[in-house]
């Protein structure tokens, strides 16, 4: 691994399966990020402060909610959530939840790309994001996420 966090992830090479990476713990602390040369700033990528949006009510109507994504994500690990998470101000549907030795992994989605987002046994959150306009696909992001969140997780 490279002198930082950054430098470990870019070596990982992480960047040929994702556009944007990003590494956390669990006490809710992104600590890390890196993206392509479209996001000079990766953490504008990856993440936004505490927000409001319109979120669609059962009613069909709609209601501004007050977004704090560190809370979707770490809701999404909740094996009875299948509630949207939020990445960078932008809304990703919850599509799978799977549970592995030292990893779970959360896949989410939105038009034309989505994240696999992984906690690890140990504390850590790794999330990349892929564009398929980029073409860049789900398969590839979940492979590079997992093999790394498995490194992190046996360090």
């Amino acid at each position: 691994m490279g002198d930082s966090w950054e430098e470990g992830l870019k070596d990982a090479g992480l960047l040929q399966s994702c556009y944007a990476v990003a590494l956390g713990s669990e006490d809710c602390q992104l600590f890390a990020a890196i993206a392509d040369d479209d996001f000079p700033d990766p953490w504008s990528a990856m993440y936004a402060d505490d927000y409001e949006t319109d979120v669609a009510q059962d009613d069909g109507s709609t209601a501004k909610e007050c977004i704090n994504e560190w809370t979707t994500i770490t809701q999404a690990f909740d094996p009875n959530s299948t509630a949207a998470v939020y990445l960078a101000g932008q809304k990703y549907q919850f599509c799978h939840r799977d549970e592995q030795d030292e990893v779970t992994v959360v896949l989410i989605k939105k038009v034309k790309g989505g994240a696999a987002i992984a906690k690890t046994s140990n504390g850590y959150y790794l999330m990349g994001l892929y564009n398929e306009e980029k073409e860049q696909v789900v398969g590839n992001t979940v492979d590079a996420i997992v093999a790394y969140a498995q490194y992190m997780a046996s360090t």
